[in-house]
């Protein structure tokens, strides 16, 4: 790479180093300053207020591994939808301005008048069928 495409970083290498210096000094910090007053009390596991009782290590459901990996899957997938939102960003406001006169049509209404046939206010258009609870 040329010198100036080693400068584009400058920034990003600048930051990254304040926020390593910064959480390597709050955790001295801590260290040096906080109170060290250990007791039994202290040096117990807490479990949300209940006391402790068993093996830690009991094996989980599947369920819950399961969930979990679901859960990572769909947290990764998410990262992908950024690159979309840039590339689809002028579509994205043709829709929010949709969403946008749509929520205001709504609102200009008042919610005393709709009935249960009504759509922001405004009667629904009849199909000519009749409807039977049965």
């Amino acid at each position: 790479m040329s010198e100036s495409g080693l400068h584009a970083y400058l920034p990003l290498l600048l930051h990254l180093l304040i926020a390593v210096v910064l959480a390597g000094a709050l955790t001295a910090a801590s260290i040096l300053v906080g109170w060290k007053r250990p007791n039994r009390a202290k040096q117990q596991a807490y479990e949300c207020g209940v006391e402790p009782i068993g093996d830690a290590r009991e094996p989980f459901s599947v369920k819950f591994y399961l969930v979990a990996m679901v859960f990572i899957l769909f947290d990764v997938e998410a990262i992908f939808l950024y690159p979309w939102a840039y590339i689809y960003r002028d579509m994205f406001k043709v829709s929010h301005s949709f969403a946008s006169t749509a929520s205001w049509r709504c609102s200009s209404t008042s919610p005393s008048s709709w009935s249960d046939t009504s759509i922001c206010g405004k009667k629904a258009r009849s199909t000519g069928t009749t409807s039977r609870r049965i």
